[in-house]
């Protein structure tokens, strides 16, 4: 069942993307990368805060991100890592973002959701492998592919007691959106798609939240708190970073752009659900689930 109403989602959707894109008009690009840097590291922590206080980290769960952490630290850090983490880091966000905008609306597990997501996944991977690797025609299979995926998803569309639902509505809404951004390159560079992608989840997440807590004003003000006061903080930090000798020396690890590639790893890796395999499962089992559990890898 969905988690809220077909005119929330809408609002917190269009709010949190005409939120990111506003930022990409408005700021000049190192600007834009330096908010999704920031913004970035408060959403990471507020995250890890989240997960430590709802009893979601278990000793085993903390091992293996520590383990996780120490090879991404020793392998990615290198400036020659530089191209190949973006790639995968590019990948992991959509893959996340993606995902977590069908768990935050509805997270029933059905074959029409699963070829939503599938289809989604296709375009914006073709759309990512095109800004790295431009010579191949990845783009137009990809379209091609995702094209004849979309006769399926109609026919059982048509078959779907509901009908075009808003869920799925969205779902075309981002089609249209993709096939739009893939052929006039409306951002032909990595990081700037990066970043948006970003900004939009970190906004999309932060108003959900604030939704999940309206009948709860303890816990909204809790929330507000936390995430006003971790900003505050990182934009005190950052301000010692490119003002001070120490800071420059010290506070690199949290403002640098590769650092900061690998500290989103692994808070997608932290955030990834076992659970989000049965959207892909189903596609080919058949079944559905209507579960809405919060299970994590870690």
């Amino acid at each position: 069942m969905p988690l809220v109403t077909p005119r929330e989602f809408v609002q917190e959707k269009a709010f949190s993307l005409l939120f990111a894109c506003t930022l990409l008009l408005l700021l000049e690009p190192m600007v834009f990368l330096t908010v999704g840097i920031i913004l970035g590291q408060g959403h990471f922590i507020i995250a890890y805060i989240y997960k430590v206080r709802s009893g979601r980290l278990s000793l085993w769960g903390f091992l293996v991100w520590l383990l996780v952490t120490i090879f991404m630290l020793t392998v990615f850090s290198a400036p020659d890592m530089h191209v190949l983490l973006s790639l995968i880091m590019t990948l992991y966000l959509v893959t996340h973002g993606v995902l977590d905008d069908r768990f935050l609306g509805n997270p029933e597990k059905t074959r029409l959701i699963g070829l939503e997501i599938v289809i989604l996944l296709s375009l914006y991977y073709a759309m990512v492998i095109d800004m790295v690797y431009p010579s191949l025609p990845i783009r137009g299979l990809v379209i091609a592919g995702a094209g004849l995926g979309l006769i399926p998803y109609f026919l059982l569309l048509r078959r779907s007691p509901d009908g075009l639902d808003v869920f799925s509505g969205f779902f075309l809404m981002q089609i249209l959106l993709l096939m739009i951004t893939m052929q006039l390159g409306f951002l032909p560079v990595l990081f700037l798609f990066n970043v948006t992608a970003a900004l939009y989840h970190y906004c999309v997440w932060y108003v959900a939240s604030l939704r999940k807590t309206k009948n709860n004003p303890k816990t909204r003000q809790e929330l507000i708190g936390w995430i006003g006061s971790i900003h505050i903080i990182l934009v005190g930090l950052f301000a010692l970073f490119t003002h001070t000798p120490w800071g420059t020396e010290t506070l690199f690890f949290i403002f640098d752009e590769q650092y900061f590639l690998i500290w989103a790893f692994l808070h997608f890796f932290s955030s990834t659900r076992l659970s989000d395999l049965n959207y892909f499962k189903v596609i080919f089992s058949g079944s559905s689930s209507s579960l809405a559990t919060d299970a994590s890898a870690l």
